[in-house]
């Protein structure tokens, strides 16, 4: 019998909606084509059976939702304060958690989980709109007004036997003070209500490889057939999202800030699984069978969730001209993110 192995080994290995095995024969003993035909048909029947019907829509929406919010904060890291030029280091992580109920290729729906993660770092770099206001001539208070972009590529081509992660995001934004607060009582202080929006994108690229082995055996004579694959996939999603957040928070003893804020996320995009899974099928007992074997499938790219609602919580403590920030963020649906950094200011 085919290994459930097969079924959590594919979990990642389709650009789609199905799984569908084809066995190419090239050669069988003489005289026993029947038995050659019917050894094939039970290799094919027993894996397509298992995953033809395995819909993989809500998990490559899970992971294009997390890729999302794990860039929550890139373009306005922590709480920025009037200075004229930032220079910050980012990383963030996110997971989209599935829908209750019953789901999986054992599930009432013969779809995979709908769980994502997304994983991405980056450089923020932000100047006061003061300078702007020097070479343009604008009118209007340029301190209230912030530009910032954010960019990094990182790859890690080895985190475990047969996985590498590579992650790239690239955006711009811009940032507007509302309200510049005031002080409370001494010591504690109101920062405001700021408002920030821009464009970014962030590519996720998750490698798998691994060979497999898996069998089938015909009662009748005793004849077995093997499949060998080499399984090389990955996931791909490209994100590309337009978020717009109002934060506000409390400033104690000039150094401790909390801070929290309310955002609307609209992502553009998608991601796939891409790759191929093939090998050589082979047998054993009174027949000789030679071939080949490969998945396929149908579909492509699946969409993020188009807007997402977001809170956010954080923390950042500032000595001099340092600061450094942690903050947790909630998102529709089901998403949960941490983001934290280092952030360097004029």
């Amino acid at each position: 019998m085919v290994s459930i192995v097969l079924a959590l080994a594919f979990y990642w290995s389709n650009p789609a909606h199905a799984f569908v095995l084809d066995v190419n024969q090239s050669s069988c003993t003489a005289g026993q084509e029947a038995i050659c035909n019917q050894l094939e048909a039970l290799l094919e029947g027993t894996v397509n059976s298992a995953l033809g019907g395995v819909n993989l829509k809500d998990f490559l929406k899970a992971a294009g939702n997390a890729n999302a919010v794990s860039t929550h904060g890139f373009l306005a890291p922590g709480v920025i304060y009037d200075r004229d030029l930032w220079v910050a280091a980012i990383g963030g992580a996110a997971v989209a958690l599935p829908k209750g109920g019953a789901s999986g290729i054992n599930g009432k729906d013969d779809s995979l989980p709908g769980v994502g993660i997304g994983a991405s770092s980056g450089v923020n770099v932000g100047i006061s709109g003061k300078w702007l206001h020097t070479a343009l001539g604008l009118g209007g208070d340029p301190s209230r007004v912030a530009l910032s972009a954010t960019f990094m590529t990182l790859n890690f081509s080895n985190l475990g036997p047969g996985i590498s992660y590579k992650t790239t995001v690239m955006g711009a934004g811009v940032h507007y003070v509302l309200d510049k607060g005031s002080d409370l009582v001494p010591m504690i202080r109101w920062n405001g209500f700021r408002i920030s929006s821009g464009l970014i994108y962030s590519a996720s690229r998750i490698g798998y490889t691994r060979d497999l082995s898996f069998s089938a055996s015909e009662s009748t004579t005793g004849a077995s057939i093997a499949w060998t694959p080499r399984l090389a996939m990955g996931l791909e999603s490209d994100i590309f999202t337009i978020p717009t957040e109002i934060t506000t928070g409390i400033r104690f003893f000039r150094f401790w800030n909390f801070y929290t804020g309310l955002g609307l996320n609209f992502n553009f995009g998608g991601s796939q699984i891409t790759g191929s899974t093939a090998g050589a099928v082979t047998s054993s007992g009174p027949v000789t069978f030679a071939g080949d074997g490969a998945l396929s499938s149908s579909g492509g790219k699946v969409a993020p969730n188009l807007v997402q609602a977001s809170f956010m919580l954080g923390t950042q403590l500032d000595f001099g001209p340092i600061g450094i920030h942690v903050q947790g963020v909630v998102s529709s649906p089901r998403v949960v993110g941490l983001q934290a950094g280092i952030r360097a200011q004029i």
